[in-house]
């Protein structure tokens, strides 16, 4: 069972409190994310209606600096309200913080059952994985984007964006077949080392294994 203490300071917060709050967060998130899409969308149909093309380069600079604002609003705004750490990707599912395992959603409140021997298993099994799914990540970026760009000089264009493209499609292949939780087979972000599970809040690393027994 997560406990409501945080272990660096030892301070109480109350999980209702840290639900809720992180709820009125995802909230303000969503509604961010769907006035700036708002906003990009009237500059384009703009563009398209009023100037009818070539596009301006002010009204490009504009995108670009709503985007670049948006994003980092976003990065600095998406904390944990127990850690004040990033909880997770926004896409995927969060019952539980990514830094600290806290939960964030109501019903959150069990985790797996695990015994040492079992959480020290998936802190092993996970750590050779990660290597995995980055060194096939560079492989296929790099060496696919590499004998893609060769064989482009050589006239053989199509030869080569095909090789990329099989670079990828072989990484996404790997991603599905290894990076998951051990515990609920719920997928992992793709480049990403997380302490804990954002599906089931077991952790995922050294440094998760150590706040989880930590606070108990």
């Amino acid at each position: 069972m997560p406990s409501d203490r945080r272990p660096e300071s030892g301070e109480t917060r109350p999980a209702q409190a840290a639900i809720g709050e992180f709820s009125r967060r995802r909230a303000r998130q969503r509604s961010l994310k769907g006035g700036v899409l708002l906003i990009l969308l009237s500059l384009v149909l703009w563009m398209l209606k009023f100037r009818g093309g070539p596009w301006s380069v002010g009204v490009v600079v504009a995108i670009v600096a709503v985007a670049a604002a948006t994003g980092i609003g976003y990065w600095i705004t998406w904390r944990c309200p127990d850690c004040g750490k990033s909880p997770g990707d926004a896409g995927r599912v969060l019952n539980y913080c990514a830094a600290c395992g806290v939960p964030l959603v109501e019903g959150a409140s069990r985790r797996v059952e695990q015994t040492p021997e079992r959480a020290e298993w998936v802190v092993a099994t996970l750590r050779p994985r990660l290597w995995w799914v980055r060194g096939g990540f560079v492989v296929a970026l790099g060496g696919g984007g590499l004998v893609g760009w060769l064989l482009g000089r050589a006239g053989m264009r199509p030869w080569g964006l095909g090789i990329f493209l099989l670079g990828l499609l072989g990484w996404t292949v790997l991603l599905g077949r290894i990076w998951y939780c051990p515990e609920c087979k719920g997928s992992l972000g793709p480049l990403r080392a997380d302490h804990f599970c954002t599906r089931c809040g077991v952790p995922h690393s050294r440094k998760g294994l150590e706040r989880a027994r930590a606070r108990t």
